[in-house]
């Protein structure tokens, strides 16, 4: 593919971002019972996704649900629990922001820059200079908000680096479960993105070591 064919994607991105973004912003704001019950919604089509490109039968809904409950609802009862706790504003948009922009500019510089594959036998597309943009926009991203925030020092000089990595891990996750089921995306109810899973893959990677160093 050439250049300007990977970009080809770039306006529905764009505006699925520009009508999201807002939105999710909104209910963070807005907090517990708005924030649970998104949490709740967005957890339960991430798990149809799965459970849809899985094609696991009834005979092995057992196995499903145990890997359901470990890779998306055990992760997403933390984002609960983080948005309601002391500080939870603030340390959800450090980790939001944090994930987000790793995962934004990780697209954007391995675009742009990519030519050493990051992991070939499980993403063609995803490259080391795409991997090291995410990283250090990211952690760049994380420490404003902890600086804006004022959060503990020694937190917000810790946690960034390793929600952008685990972000990275996470994404890399995903794509190897799709790549064992075959198949690209998780849906196609995010124009340009993907489906609910393909956006959260590396935040739940991300959440249960992010819950730890915040409750350090």
């Amino acid at each position: 593919m050439n250049k300007s064919g990977v970009w080809a994607d770039t306006p529905q991105r764009l505006l699925t971002m520009a009508v999201g973004l807002p939105i999710i912003l909104g209910i963070v704001f807005v907090g517990t019972p708005l924030s649970t019950i998104a949490v709740i919604i967005v957890s339960s089509i991430a798990v149809y996704e799965l459970y849809h490109i899985s094609h696991l039968g009834r005979k092995w809904l057992w196995l499903f649900l145990t890997g359901a409950v470990i890779y998306i609802i055990f992760p997403m009862t933390l984002l609960v629990l983080i948005r309601n706790s002391d500080k939870g504003l603030s340390w959800t948009l450090l980790l939001l922001i944090t994930n987000w922009t790793t995962d934004s500019m990780a697209l954007v510089g391995g675009r742009m820059f990519g030519k050493r594959k990051l992991a070939p036998r499980i993403s063609s597309g995803k490259t080391w200079e795409g991997a090291e943009v995410g990283f250090i926009s990211g952690c760049c991203a994380g420490w404003l908000i902890g600086v804006i925030a004022i959060l503990p020092t020694i937190i917000v000089l810790i946690a960034p680096p390793v929600v952008a990595i685990m972000t990275i891990l996470g994404d890399l996750l995903e794509s190897r479960i799709k790549r064992g089921f075959k198949v690209k995306d998780a849906s196609h109810l995010l124009p340009g993105h993907g489906g609910f899973l393909d956006r959260l893959d590396g935040l739940l990677l991300a959440l249960p070591v992010f819950f730890v160093i915040i409750s350090l």
